[in-house]
């Protein structure tokens, strides 16, 4: 029996990740933009959500760095911002619930950081982690934090996670031994450009996910990546393994 969708889009160097389930939707960033004229919402998010009659109904920005916050003026102007909620009346960066929150499509968010009592230094370090659940399935949505914080969510509510979102894209600064091994993810999705200047995922830290156990997801090689959970199983689809991707689909 089928329960829920995650796609993780392929946006470069950034993060655009939908959760969907009974044609609503949940966002987690809205990727970069750049020089003004090209985002991802325009030119992937919104045909997508028009192609599988999608409505948007929360939005969290995990925190305010371009890569991840690029595409939210598209998004407030175009009609995907209409059903939308957010626990916020002003929809900017940061936007991270405070309290868990059960949405509509029956998916679950809990808010892990930040946490009102460890403020901390830095966009990366304030990111909205948030984790999703649905059934027995946890998906991790741990934005750009580093190691600094994975420690002190070491045990606050983690569990072994089904789908983690890699911090930081994989960068070096972040996915600690520790964390790797309190989470230990089935599925470890890397969100990033294929040819970048911080060379991310850096090797250490792809070989500490692979010793771990989890199987490698990577949006430079493998596209846009969709996770399908059901009663019993999970399958994985990656757009440049699949002939006819959602655009082409009649």
């Amino acid at each position: 029996m089928f329960l829920f969708n995650l796609v993780v889009f392929d946006v470069g160097h950034g993060t655009m990740v939908l959760l969907e389930r009974n044609s609503q939707g949940m966002l987690y960033d809205l990727g970069p933009s750049y020089f003004e004229r090209f985002n991802y919402v325009d030119s992937v998010l919104l045909p997508f959500s028009q192609k599988k009659n999608l409505s948007i109904e929360y939005l969290i920005l995990s925190h305010d760095d371009k890569d991840h916050t690029g595409g939210l003026d598209a998004f407030l102007k175009s009609s995907l911002s209409e059903s939308i909620q957010s626990g916020n009346n002003v929809l900017e960066a940061p936007l991270c619930p405070n309290n868990a929150v059960q949405l509509e499509n029956g998916l679950r968010l809990t808010p892990l950081w930040p946490r009102s009592s460890h403020k901390m230094i830095g966009d990366n370090n304030n990111s909205c982690v948030v984790l999703v659940e649905y059934h027995n399935y946890r998906v991790l949505l741990a934005g750009d934090i580093e190691k600094e914080v994975e420690n002190h969510l070491l045990g606050n509510k983690l569990k072994k996670t089904d789908v983690l979102l890699v911090p930081h894209h994989g960068s070096k600064t972040s996915s600690s031994h520790s964390f790797i091994n309190h989470v230990k993810p089935k599925y470890a999705i890397f969100s990033r450009a294929f040819y970048n200047p911080w060379r991310i995922p850096h090797p250490q830290v792809v070989s500490r996910y692979i010793a771990a156990g989890a199987t490698i997801l990577d949006t430079a090689l493998d596209g846009d990546i969709k996770i399908t959970f059901y009663e019993n199983e999970i399958r994985v689809e990656k757009a440049r393994d699949v002939r006819a991707w959602w655009f082409y689909d009649n």
